[in-house]
């Protein structure tokens, strides 16, 4: 059948096809009527720069670890810092403020 330039005729639809449908549903029985298209060194390029999929998830879980990291140490020194001073002496142990005119005998 004559399908324009880039497509390919599909008996199952009765109908011309587009050769880009062959990127998406490769097992297509049409697709291997179709060229492959030709690719540039700047479209291999892009390609291989826009599909780091490991690289976005090894970055992610090293950002998630060093924010929960940097929380933990946050919390710790804050802690650390935070701790009220305890009196050395209790004032009721020392004597201290016990008038010295009230004295039984």
């Amino acid at each position: 059948m004559g399908c324009p330039r880039g497509q390919v005729w599909n008996s199952d639809l009765d109908k011309c096809l587009d050769c880009l449908i062959c990127s998406i549903f490769p097992l297509t029985p049409s697709c291997n009527l179709c060229s492959p298209p030709a690719t540039s060194p700047e479209a291999q390029r892009s390609e291989a720069v826009t599909s780091p999929n490991l690289t976005f998830i090894i970055v992610g879980i090293s950002a998630a670890l060093f924010i929960v990291v940097l929380c933990i140490v946050l919390f710790l020194t804050l802690r650390h810092r935070r701790k009220k001073p305890s009196f050395s002496k209790p004032i009721e142990e020392t004597g201290e403020g016990i008038s010295q005119g009230f004295v039984l005998i």
